[in-house]
């Protein structure tokens, strides 16, 4: 058994030019986010994977507050020390 990964192969599918499962969650993808991100193109290649990660972030989203979880008000704003923001540690 080889120990190369099989992942350097793998080309992100074009929404355009997807079939069969690939293409369904593709289409899925495109009616929540409004675009298909690069991960969720390389995603695709698993469609079950990619089926399983909008799930969970579909109902990650519904589940939480308006910041992105109900008790962390800056969860979701990226209000992480950033200095180029403003936004320092502390």
């Amino acid at each position: 058994m080889s120990a190369t990964s099989i992942i350097k192969d793998l080309q992100p599918i074009d929404h355009a030019r997807a079939e069969g499962k690939s293409k369904e969650i593709l289409d899925i993808a495109l009616k929540q986010v409004g675009f298909i991100p690069n991960m969720y193109a390389n995603m695709a290649n698993a469609p079950a994977m990619l089926s399983t990660y909008l799930h969970g972030y579909a109902l990650f989203r519904s589940e939480s507050g308006p910041d992105g979880h109900p008790n962390s008000p800056t969860f979701g704003h990226l209000k992480f020390p950033h200095p180029e923001r403003g936004v320092t540690a502390g």
